[in-house]
């Protein structure tokens, strides 16, 4: 071992590596911790945001739903309402114009606009 005197202590392969842990260390601390802790905070802060959209589409979802829910029952009740008439086979209010009335009583109970008026070849 002629080379052992010469070796000085900076020169030990144990204090490279410290040191080298040590300047690593400090690299992290002042440029990779930093620059994490920025990425997830805005990330953080993007992913509240969302909850937020998220919380608002909720109640929007919950407030149509009920909206529908009215609308069915809305529906469901006037669909419920008798169509015929008892003993009368025809739907209510078909009975109002008879056989052998008067054309002029169709007006009557009926729009104008929506008669459709032919001429008569027969008298």
């Amino acid at each position: 071992m002629p080379d052992a005197p010469n070796k000085s202590w900076k020169d030990h392969p144990v204090i490279i590596a410290a040191a080298s842990f040590g300047a690593g260390l400090v690299f992290a601390q002042t440029v990779i911790f930093p620059t994490m802790t920025a990425s997830l905070r805005n990330e953080v802060s993007s992913l509240r945001s969302q909850v937020q959209e998220v919380a608002v589409l909720k109640e929007q979802l919950k407030k149509a739903e009920a909206d529908a829910k009215v609308e069915k029952d809305k529906l469901v009740a006037s669909q419920r309402t008798n169509l015929f008439s008892l003993g009368n086979p025809y739907p209510v209010g078909i009975g109002k114009v008879k056989l052998g009335d008067n054309v002029s009583s169709l007006t009557k109970y009926y729009p104008d606009n929506t008669i459709t008026r032919v001429a008569s070849s027969c008298v």
